[in-house]
């Protein structure tokens, strides 16, 4: 879990947005992108669908959907991709680091 829990704190960080609107209900693009960002990652890394919809406060429909929307902007959307692929970088540069 803390594995988890240092990647969204690395996006928000990253994104600039404060950690309590991930858990929240904003509908901003900027928080709502970084919880897809966070459910591909989570999902990828071999957490259970149900565990990341608990920590995120969500319902797991909700995770279903970010993880598709993820992967529909990979593809159309190049900011989206490039900064995904920033936040994968500093991530692991972080990591790397402890």
């Amino acid at each position: 879990m803390n594995k988890l829990y240092s990647f969204i704190w690395g996006v928000c960080e990253k994104m600039e947005i404060n950690q309590a609107d991930i858990f929240g209900s904003s509908r901003k693009t900027r928080v709502s992108d970084a919880r897809k960002m966070i459910s591909f990652w989570a999902i990828t890394n071999g957490f259970l669908i149900d565990e990341i919809a608990f920590i995120l406060d969500k319902h797991r429909t909700s995770i279903y959907y970010c993880i598709k929307r993820h992967r529909e902007l990979m593809k159309i959307d190049r900011k989206y991709k490039n900064r995904y692929a920033a936040i994968l970088k500093k991530y692991r540069n972080d990591v790397s680091e402890t």
